[in-house]
């Protein structure tokens, strides 16, 4: 049986395309080539194309149908790779939204550890002032041990799993829980001695001094008073804990003009390493203290420096803390946090 030359195509040998007077030219002269063109198709979509050439014989029916199967091998391996990116491109997204998530809830558990660790203090003190038999005893005691519960879930939940993803996240933005609504006046006087207040239970607790400098009526800052109680709640309670018994806290603010107001939050603990203080505020950095036995996430001075920026403020650290002024400790930390202070509108 003649092969089938319905598809086939007189090109010249060259392998560059040539004009069509060419073309003609070379069939004239016996110079023929055979060539094939079998769309690669996946249903109704073709996916491209299968292009075979020789020059010393046409292609036998049982080629030409090797050639067709050959062409569909190719457009099922194309189509299964194209089905292969797209999972993977799936598999990406889901990665990424499992690791945002993961995220979200370890900035959520970092943020519930201040109030909780206050509610444990105040109940411990509690106990200790009523008498064994009062009648409410029973009741300080069982909020103590459920608080304590939850202190443990909440360790439990922040254990890193051994088969955890060990892939960063690719956006550094981590979840603020209070960092909508920024521009909103707060008066510090009606939430700092409430601050005041759960430091000294936790100083008591541990049996260290808590200095405060003289109150003296502070003006409006430009921020939710959430961020407030986050940010110095969370390094009051980082001094509690990095600094040893018998150690000694403070908490202090000035005026910086009318703009601002710089709180300073110090201890005598500990000086951090030169090395550590560049990556202090990196998240999940914790440096010399992941080497103690001290627990932490890493996370609360992440939090607590991105907090300040989002409400136009900033914080920095100094080690030791007299780099900050001569007459604090000439060891230990002082965390500084500026704040704008709120000025109400001119009336036009």
């Amino acid at each position: 049986m003649a092969p089938v030359r319905d598809s086939a195509v007189s090109v010249p040998a060259p392998k560059l395309a040539l004009p069509i007077e060419q073309f003609m030219r070379s069939s004239e002269m016996g110079e023929l080539s055979y060539q094939r063109w079998i769309p690669l198709r996946q249903g109704d979509q073709v996916l491209g194309l299968l292009v075979t050439r020789r020059d010393d014989r046409d292609w036998t029916e049982p080629e030409a149908l090797q050639l067709e199967q050959i062409a569909d091998t190719l457009a099922l391996g194309r189509s299964l790779d194209q089905q292969n990116q797209l999972l993977q491109q799936q598999l990406q997204h889901r990665d990424y939204w499992q690791l945002q998530e993961q995220d979200r809830l370890e900035v959520l558990l970092h943020q519930i550890k201040n109030p909780l660790t206050a509610l444990r203090t105040f109940a411990k003190l509690l106990l200790r002032r009523m008498q064994p038999e009062e009648r409410n005893r029973q009741l300080a005691a069982s909020l103590l041990r459920e608080s304590d519960r939850l202190a443990d879930l909440l360790n439990l939940l922040n254990s890193p799993s051994q088969s955890a993803p060990t892939a960063a996240l690719p956006s550094a933005n981590p979840l603020l829980l209070n960092s909508a609504s920024p521009q909103i006046p707060t008066e510090v006087d009606d939430y700092l001695p409430l601050l005041i207040e759960r430091t000294v239970a936790i100083a008591q607790e541990k049996g260290l001094a808590f200095e405060v400098q003289d109150w003296r009526p502070l003006p409006p800052v430009l921020a939710p008073a959430s961020t407030l109680q986050e940010i110095l709640g969370n390094l009051l309670e980082n001094a509690c804990k990095y600094t040893p018994v018998s150690g000694c806290i403070g908490l202090s603010w000035v005026a910086l003009d009318t703009a601002a107001i710089a709180f300073c939050v110090w201890d005598d603990g500990p000086q951090i390493p030169a090395e550590d203080l560049p990556h202090l505020f990196e998240r999940n950095f914790r440096g010399v203290q992941g080497k103690g036995e001290i627990p932490g996430s890493g996370l609360g001075l992440a939090i607590a420096r991105d907090l300040s920026q989002s409400v136009g403020g900033d914080l920095r650290c100094y080690s030791p803390a007299a780099a900050y002024q001569p007459d604090l400790p000439k060891t230990g930390v002082a965390f500084v946090f500026t704040v704008p202070v709120w000025t109400k509108p001119a009336r036009s």
